[in-house]
């Protein structure tokens, strides 16, 4: 599971103002932000655990490639950072389709847009590097 490219970007972003992608970014990947992540897990425990299946994905179930990922970014950063994509194809991967428990599927939809994740990330990483200049370490 790849699970950092939000967090590496965004702070790069924060940090200096661009990103470098090492591929081109037509891989696809599919996001959820932490806070609906949660709250899926808490759905999930509501339930008598024998009714719930050993793997259990929680997954947006939106395919998006890494270049609209940085597009994205882009937006979300109004204009202050930009993403350059690299020439190197990414390692294939087969792309899984998620299986979502049906409990969850009725029970569960994620609440945070990709936008909206991408700029709570983009503040915090504003927020840790004003912290850093006046010699605090974290929020």
């Amino acid at each position: 599971m790849k699970s950092h490219v939000v967090a590496d970007w965004a702070s790069q972003c924060v940090e200096k103002g661009v990103v470098s992608a090492l591929t081109t970014g037509i891989e696809r990947r599919q996001f959820v932000h932490v806070r609906d992540a949660v709250k899926a897990l808490c759905v999930l425990m509501s339930q008598d655990f024998k009714e719930v299946d050993k793997v259990t994905d929680i997954s947006s179930g939106e395919w998006i490639s890494i270049r609209q990922l940085g597009e994205a970014l882009e937006q979300a950063s109004a204009g202050t950072c930009s993403v350059n994509f690299g020439t190197k194809l990414a390692s294939h991967r087969r792309e899984l389709q998620p299986y979502l428990h049906p409990y969850l599927m009725d029970n569960w939809s994620p609440s945070v847009s990709l936008d909206a994740g991408l700029r709570e990330a983009l503040s915090y990483y504003k927020a840790q590097k004003a912290l850093s200049k006046n010699g605090r370490q974290d929020l």
